[in-house]
């Protein structure tokens, strides 16, 4: 079978401003005026990219065989796929100020300014092409035993910038200054192996499992896009520490100029799936299935500021002396993706599954599991959930080892079909009124996500540079001796953890709180239709009629997001947690109650 598509996608994006900022501007020439981080308070002005546009097109062809012969069953396959990525925009343009909190605010007293340069490009083309073939063979050994072996092959190419505007910093914390040129080495052929099996040893029991590895070459285009739009010399961003305001110098004089790069050694992502399940019919088309689902990742991008001061050990732990200067003194801030983060996973996975019959289908789901990693976000700080986005301590990994952005301990869902019986007897107009009517439901109930707290600024003088979204800090707090991450958790939406379960650890220091130690609110939420079918006659023919009364979010539960994670402004010693650290803003993440009235006519 022979596959050819051709798909194009354009994201267009304008944040121009609609009142007179001449007088906070950074530069006449910049479209908007700066936009201003105050820890504990929404973000304020403008996005990072005042004007931003995003083409993407992607090729793709691909070839695949069968072949049956005697009890194997061969498959092999090819597949090509050529992707383009163009962006016009740069972030950062218009600037942007950080202030610890509202009186470093009033006293226009920020503690760090990211900006680029008037003479950056705003225009980068990226093209690179995929490579991927696969064998492999189903092997029946015995009517009730079935295995199957295969391997796949993948290989993509450098990203090439259409104009050469890409470069690389091969060794981050000695080179002098960047080469223009590729921006990274190379990933090689990529090797993944897999087997599985399905053995039916009883009757209407079926044991099933397989292990395999798979890459993440997909990622690797976007990843050096991204790096791109913050590498000089075609894109002059800088960082400054205590700048003035709303003027800073924009000069980018030695050891400011803060480059975005990919790892020049970079390696691919892939993880190992395995999985083991027990499947059974337990009544007449009712199946049950019980499996453990598992996986290990290696080489996962991560990012953050790798840059940052030589640091000494006091006591065990890191210290940055107030003097102290960053590693590479020819640059400032240096943003790095790159491929050395791990990750586990482990699920307790329970099915039940009932075909239609007897008026009634029903799936239910339960997944008890726990995913741990050092880097949720791979490629955008602003990709986070209720993490960081970032790697604060480039020195150790397992500081960084934490609950996955994305974990959920519980989730359980559930969605039925029901009939309602029509009457027997009575009255024409009773069987008739009564007649054709069922029930739909889903139900999603999840426990909740973690997430960290932060200070604000660099309380711990590590000089980390690189950019957060406005809900988080650059350090993390310490925990109070004697208080638990579980009883730090108060639940409600006025202050949803107790901030004085959290104090900020002494200057110079990183704090000893863990990533993503708390734990998010839940997720509870059910859906209810009541439906009626049924066939009319009309002009000789027959009229199909539906009738549909919905009910989202039933019973009309708010479920809340993250609340304000930022505790310590960080701006001085021994200073109170922020009055609005645990505050729920609104809105929820899901709607209230919602009705709806729909009828659909086919004929």
């Amino acid at each position: 079978m022979s596959r050819m598509s051709y798909g194009l996608s354009e994201l267009e994006e304008d944040n121009q401003t609609t009142f007179d900022v001449d007088p906070f501007k950074v530069d006449p020439a910049v479209p908007t005026f700066p936009q201003i981080l105050i820890g504990g308070f929404p973000i304020l002005g403008p996005t990072a990219v005042a004007s931003f546009g995003l083409d993407q097109g992607l090729f793709s062809f691909s070839q695949d065989l069968t072949h049956l012969r005697g009890i194997h069953t061969l498959k092999a396959g090819v597949s090509v796929d050529r992707t383009r990525l163009k962006r016009l925009g740069v972030a950062f343009q218009s600037g942007r100020f950080n202030f610890a909190n509202l009186n470093s605010f009033a006293s226009a007293s920020p503690f760090l300014y990211i900006g680029t340069t008037l003479d950056s490009s705003e225009s980068f083309e990226f093209t690179n092409t995929y490579w991927g073939a696969y064998l492999e063979d189903g092997i029946r050994l015995h009517r009730n035993f079935h295995l199957t072996a295969g391997i796949r092959w993948e290989f993509a190419t450098v990203p090439k910038e259409k104009n050469g505007k890409s470069a690389s910093l091969k060794n981050p914390l000695s080179d002098l200054e960047v080469v223009v040129g590729q921006p990274f080495d190379g990933l090689g052929s990529n090797w993944g192996p897999r087997v599985g099996f399905a053995w039916s040893f009883l009757p209407d029991t079926v044991l099933r499992g397989g292990i395999g590895r798979h890459y993440d070459l997909a990622l690797i285009p976007f990843a050096t896009h991204i790096a791109a739009t913050g590498m000089p010399p075609f894109i002059q961003r800088v960082t400054l520490r205590n700048p003035s305001f709303p003027n800073p110098p924009l000069s980018a004089p030695a050891g400011v100029v803060s480059p975005q790069i990919i790892d020049f050694f970079l390696r691919t992502p892939r993880i190992d799936h395995y999985h083991l399940s027990l499947q059974r019919e337990i009544f007449p088309e009712t199946l049950v299935s019980v499996g453990y689902v598992g996986s290990q990742g290696a080489n996962l991008l991560r990012r953050g500021d790798i840059n940052l001061a030589s640091p000494q050990t006091v006591n065990g732990r890191l210290f940055f002396p107030s003097d102290s200067e960053r590693q590479n003194p020819n640059f400032g801030a240096i943003t790095s993706i790159r491929s050395d983060g791990q990750s586990s996973y482990h699920a307790l996975q329970i099915s039940l599954r009932k075909r239609f019959s007897h008026s009634f289908s029903l799936n239910a789901s339960y997944a008890w599991s726990r995913s741990i990693d050092e880097g949720s976000t791979q490629i955008l700080a602003f990709d986070a959930g209720g993490g960081a986005g970032n790697v604060f301590n480039t020195f150790d990994s397992s500081s960084e080892r934490g609950l996955s952005d994305f974990h959920m301990q519980h989730r359980f869902l559930v969605d039925y079909t029901i009939d309602l019986p029509s009457p027997g007897s009575g009255p024409t107009w009773v069987r008739g009124l009564f007649r054709g009517w069922g029930l739909n439901g889903i139900i999603n109930l999840t426990s909740g996500q973690p997430f960290d707290v932060f200070v604000r600024s660099n309380r711990s003088g590590s000089l980390f540079g690189s950019p957060v979204p406005s809900g988080q800090g650059v350090d993390r707090p310490d925990l109070v001796a004697g208080r638990t991450h579980s009883d730090a958790i108060l639940g409600g939406p006025d202050q949803y953890f107790d901030p004085s379960a959290f104090e900020l650890q002494p200057a110079g220091f990183y704090g000893n709180l863990g990533r993503n130690s708390l734990i998010g609110p839940g997720f509870a939420n059910f859906d209810l239709a009541l439906v009626n079918r049924r066939v009319l006659p009309a002009w000789g023919r027959e009229l199909g009629m539906e009738f549909r009364l919905e009910v989202f979010n039933l019973f009309n539960r708010p479920n809340f997001g993250f609340p304000d994670r930022v505790v310590f402004s960080g701006a001085v010693n021994d200073e109170l947690p922020l009055s609005n650290a645990g505050l729920i803003r609104p809105p929820t993440v899901s709607s209230s109650r919602q009705l709806q009235i729909a009828l659909r006519v086919r004929f």
